[in-house]
């Protein structure tokens, strides 16, 4: 493999998202006046071609998000609730084939976990497994201002739908588990995610038996999910730039809570050397430091925007031993301090 280029992560907003998305929310939320959506589409910065049928290409995730703010703005809470019902397997192209074509759950999820950022740049997903209860957990890669409960909201359940359509068991059994209080659109959750919803401090989840992991994909086929994945890792190398080990590394990292255990501890558990791990990584342009320092940015954004914890106690819990050296290293990340990021 050739050494790749320095690189440094991607800002979520220029982050690559399908434009079929920005398409599905055009459809389902815009009125029909054509001249109106495109108005909408040129104040964000995205051409109408970009979103016509057919069309295969991704749009910078900050446009989007701004585009779902403005016909927010003129809609009632739980607007996007609508799009629940269309995104199935299908919607998310060549990973939601991956899924439906996987031989059991577990190699679906498996998939899912792997490949979640060529469709959901938003997204972190984290799989944990207790008490004979499997769950993947949803966590924000970035600040997503406003949008953080419809998105979440919508990613959960969308999530949900797809382990369904697997098994070809429905959703009996399976629970949605979503952050604060029940909102006023409770009923159309409960209605979209055609599950047990559950409002439990700001965990955003899907619950379901452990023993479903092994269940066999209703759909399953060598062949189709061979090309499928292939298709996968070609798009996350060329519009995520991520390998595999960067993402294997991540996800322990956010199953810990950014609780980094070190570098030897994680070479060790890989069966290396950290010589070994750290030439893997630069052989991928990036380094233990640098999954470190984007992990605990983006959970650190997401804790200040969306809890009242003290900046000490998010210090703590990123593993920062010292709150000084926390803000420190916040500062660099995104050029204020976290009391002032958080009064922005």
């Amino acid at each position: 493999m050739n050494a790749r280029s320095h690189r440094e992560p991607v800002p979520l907003g220029e982050r690559p998202l399908p434009a079929a998305y920005v398409r599905l929310v055009l459809e389902t939320l815009s009125p029909q006046d054509e001249e109106r959506r495109r108005r909408q589409l040129r104040a964000v910065g995205i051409r109408d071609d970009a979103v016509m049928p057919g069309q295969t290409t991704t749009v910078p995730f900050g446009r989007a998000a701004r585009l779902m703010e403005s016909i927010s703005a003129d809609l009632p809470p739980g607007w996007h609730l609508a799009l629940a019902a269309r995104l199935d397997a299908a919607a998310h192209g060549p990973l939601g084939y991956a899924l439906l074509s996987s031989e059991t759950l577990g190699d679906a999820l498996a998939a899912l976990l792997e490949y979640a950022e060529i469709r959901f740049p938003f997204l972190w997903l984290v799989q944990s497994a207790a008490r004979g209860h499997c769950s993947i957990e949803c966590l924000p890669s970035g600040d997503l201002g406003s949008l953080r409960q419809p998105l979440m909201e919508l990613s959960a359940i969308s999530i949900a739908r797809l382990i369904a359509q697997v098994v070809g068991r429905g959703n009996a059994g399976l629970s949605v588990v979503l952050a604060g209080k029940p909102p006023a659109y409770s009923r159309q959750l409960r209605e979209a995610a055609g599950a047990e919803v559950r409002h439990s401090g700001d965990t955003v989840a899907v619950l379901f038996p452990a023993a479903w992991l092994g269940l066999p994909g209703l759909y399953a086929d060598e062949g189709m999910n061979r090309l499928s994945l292939g298709r996968c890792r070609d798009l996350r190398d060329r519009i995520c730039r991520r390998s595999e080990i960067e993402i294997d590394l991540r996800q322990e990292l956010l199953a810990r809570r950014g609780r980094a255990p070190g570098l030897e501890a994680l070479a060790r558990s890989r069966h290396m050397s950290s010589r070994t791990l750290i030439r893997r990584l630069k052989r991928q342009g990036t380094s233990y430091r640098r999954i470190v320092a984007e992990v605990h940015a983006g959970l650190a954004a997401d804790l200040l925007r969306n809890t009242s914890l003290p900046v000490a106690e998010i210090a703590a819990r990123l593993g920062f031993a010292d709150p000084a050296n926390f803000g420190r290293a916040f500062r660099e990340w995104f050029g204020a301090s976290p009391g002032r990021y958080r009064d922005l």
